[in-house]
């Protein structure tokens, strides 16, 4: 957590380009502290049958090429506390992972 023990600064809609600049990836957060981005996951994304192997080529892509770890969640997990917090944990465990 960040100083004060408030949540650690984020941006959004962070953009990562690749050598010749071109960006390969957008997410919907960035914690730059922890090497961390989160996205939000909705099945309308997936519709599209390729989609889902796109979507795991750009997350191998963020991984490997800028050393991220990446936390996923859906909508439904935000509708309730314990949802919530098994979020925060996966956030948790990829802070942690980055930090060996």
């Amino acid at each position: 957590m960040a100083a004060g023990g408030g949540p650690p600064a984020a941006g959004l809609q962070v953009r990562f380009a690749d050598a010749d600049g071109l960006v390969r990836a957008r997410v919907d957060m960035f914690l730059p502290e922890y090497r961390t981005v989160g996205e939000a996951d909705g099945a309308g994304k997936y519709a599209d049958p390729g989609a889902l192997f796109t979507e795991k080529q750009r997350e191998g892509w963020l991984r490997d090429a800028h050393h991220l770890q990446v936390v996923r969640w859906v909508p439904p997990e935000m509708a309730n506390a314990g949802g919530r917090a098994a979020v925060v944990d996966r956030f948790h465990r990829a802070f942690v992972r980055n930090s060996r």
